[in-house]
């Protein structure tokens, strides 16, 4: 196994983008990146597993779970918002022991919030340098083989706002309820798309969500379908 990094200081900083970001191809779903060519690109340096965004207290339990492979168990020892950056520390070691697909995944779904505090941008450059099949693999089986009419809910304005944001769910009502969540948040709003198997990253069965990862291209039609009129919105 290889070593641990374990720091008595809990790193904070959520928003910084992988120190090997240069070193991956850009593109949801490529597979560009073999194991192979990431070992190469390694050659001569230490992989080590950070465990800094976990409680001092729960690092040794981490570390049983690192030993037996359990990569879920490390996540579940840190707060469900730390998972991302958790991955993003350790894209090299997770990819090295063909668990980073795994990773991402469980990361991503198991937050009980969102991931509106993270930039839109990194989350799509870590889905990008993921392996699709083991993406796929990593989530429940899909339902059938699309097309798949899917829903998001959103609200708020800006970047925040995400209409073309990685989730989305097969059920109206889940994503209105997504969409009112929070209701310090106007223009509480849900957007419907017809996406082909292609573009389904994952598929999770998680709190029952049924939720679709997805690539949504920009030529990607979206329909506003609650609630009823009001104002246009760029899509």
């Amino acid at each position: 196994m290889p070593k641990i990094i374990a720091s008595e200081e809990i790193n904070l900083v959520f928003f910084s983008y992988p120190a090997c970001l240069d070193r991956y191809p850009a593109g949801i779903g490529s597979t560009d990146l073999s194991k192979r060519t990431l070992g190469e690109s390694l050659k001569g340096e230490m992989m080590e597993l950070d465990l800094s965004r976990i409680d001092e207290s729960l690092i040794d339990l981490a570390k049983e779970d690192w030993a037996k492979g359990d990569i879920e168990g490390v996540l579940i020892r840190m707060p469900n918002t730390r998972g991302l950056a958790f991955v993003s520390d350790n894209i090299p070691i997770l990819r090295e022991y063909g668990l980073f697909e795994k990773a991402l995944i469980s990361a991503y779904v198991r937050t009980r919030t969102n991931w509106s505090f993270w930039p839109f941008s990194e989350i799509r450059y870590l889905f990008s340098i993921a392996d699709r099949k083991k993406l796929i693999e990593a989530g429940d089986p899909l339902p059938g083989d699309g097309p798949f009419t899917v829903y998001r809910g959103v609200s708020g304005r800006g970047v925040a706002r995400r209409i073309r944001g990685i989730s989305w769910t097969s059920s109206m009502e889940r994503a209105i309820w997504f969409a009112n969540r929070d209701p310090s948040l106007e223009k509480p709003a849900v957007f419907e798309a017809i996406v082909d198997k292609s573009l389904v990253l994952a598929y999770c069965e998680d709190r029952q969500e049924s939720e679709f990862l997805c690539n949504m291209p920009r030529d990607l039609k979206l329909r506003k379908v609650w609630p009823k009129g009001g104002e246009k919105e760029r899509k």
